[in-house]
């Protein structure tokens, strides 16, 4: 809320980043002592908005603006992706 951020860790792992997995993720975070988030920045990654909820149900999730502008292109023809690049580069 004073606009800080805290890099919280670092996971590594083999395997997918289903639910599961996040879930365990964030719970171990809460569990070592963040009881509230404010709001969760990601990328989309399948299962990580619902497990954000069941831990911590009043925060919001957005996708990272990146992601976003990265995902426009699927939606326009190659041809057009320079000109749409140009576009997007003061968002």
């Amino acid at each position: 809320m004073e606009g800080t951020r805290d890099i919280l860790g670092l996971w590594a792992r083999d395997g997918g980043e289903g639910a599961k997995y996040w879930l365990q993720v964030l719970t171990e975070i809460r569990n070592r002592g963040v009881a509230d988030v404010c709001m969760v920045v990601c990328d989309g990654l399948k299962g990580l908005p619902e497990a954000i909820e069941t831990v911590w149900s009043a925060a919001l999730t957005q996708t990272c603006v990146i992601h976003l502008l990265r995902g426009s292109f699927r939606y326009a023809a190659r041809q057009h992706w320079e000109a749409i690049a140009r576009a997007l580069k003061p968002v």
